[in-house]
């Protein structure tokens, strides 16, 4: 099948239905560029949607071909949400073209990110400079340290993305833009945190090391803390009057959040799928919501 139509089975390295969280995270860096009284340049914004969505895919690859390389993805029983796409076990003879579409992506993005170094300054270094380290590291050395696996997601989606995808829409980074950025870290880490629970045997043969491989139980902990973490958050926004009452939209997964807690906590050594598709849902939804609460309170 694959000699047949290549390209399109290639595309599966991409994990193309994981590809929406870019598109969220910017969306959620444009509600709160608007809210805070910026208008909307399309092409920055279009500038940064594409390079933040290949920068998805330029991770997403780069962990295919490295889990294909190393025999993890030979050893993990694949779900939904974790264990690969199993492209390349399919067809292993797409493997150079994988590696050849992920130096593709990367070389894309840094395309972007001159583009928008010139239309908004040399700022934006400061998020562009890390975000291309976790992008080229993530599936390597970082992947071997449960401390820098553990937030490593989190900062790639949140201060590097939302946070970039702000600065360069507004010019700045203030209290909105840091509240966004630190709701997506949370959530992030979390979506990474508890897909590491299936892999964890498979992980630590090819010398991976995070917390679900260290200990499931404070793994759970870890995951707790963290979506406390998202709801608190938005609440002293609000609280504080950095964030306005609409913004209160995005704890409405708060009763979602609450049982992937509950069952990450009594379950951590197998967990349900619905825990993992539960995850999923509110890493997608809250920011969602929480870009609505914005855009409702700029326009009324």
């Amino acid at each position: 099948m694959a000699s047949l139509n290549p390209f399109s089975t290639l595309l599966g390295v991409t994990r193309p239905k994981f590809l929406i969280l870019a598109p969220i995270c910017v969306g959620l860096a444009l509600a709160a560029s608007w809210y805070s009284n910026n208008e909307i340049d399309w092409i920055t914004t279009a500038l940064i949607l594409v390079g933040a969505t290949l920068g998805h895919v330029a991770v997403n690859v780069l962990n295919e071909v490295a889990d294909f390389h190393s025999g993890l993805d030979f050893m993990t029983q694949r779900t939904p949400f974790s264990g690969g796409s199993g492209t390349l076990i399919n067809h292993p003879a797409l493997a150079p073209r994988a590696r050849q579409l992920a130096i593709i992506a990367v070389g894309l993005v840094m395309v972007c990110g001159a583009a928008l170094l010139q239309r908004v300054g040399l700022g934006l270094l400061w998020f562009g400079v890390p975000g291309l380290f976790l992008i080229l590291l993530y599936g390597g050395p970082i992947s071997t340290n449960r401390w820098a696996v553990l937030i490593a997601p989190g900062l790639g989606f949140g201060p590097m993305m939302v946070g970039g995808a702000y600065y360069s829409l507004s010019g700045g980074i203030d209290n909105v833009a840091v509240i966004c950025s630190a709701v997506v870290f949370a959530l992030v880490n979390n979506l990474l945190l508890l897909n590491q629970f299936p892999d964890r045997q498979a992980d630590v043969q090819v010398g991976r090391d995070n917390w679900a491989i260290a200990s499931t139980a404070i793994a759970a902990k870890l995951y707790t803390v963290f979506a406390i973490g998202v709801y608190a958050t938005i609440a002293i926004g609000w609280l504080t009057d950095m964030l306005p009452s609409t913004a209160l939209l995005g704890l409405l997964t708060i009763p979602i959040s609450l049982k992937v807690c509950h069952q990450t906590l009594t379950h951590s050594g197998k967990l349900p799928l619905s825990a993992l598709s539960g995850n999923v849902l509110v890493t997608l939804l809250t920011p969602v919501l929480l870009a609505l609460g914005l855009t409702l309170a700029r326009l009324f």
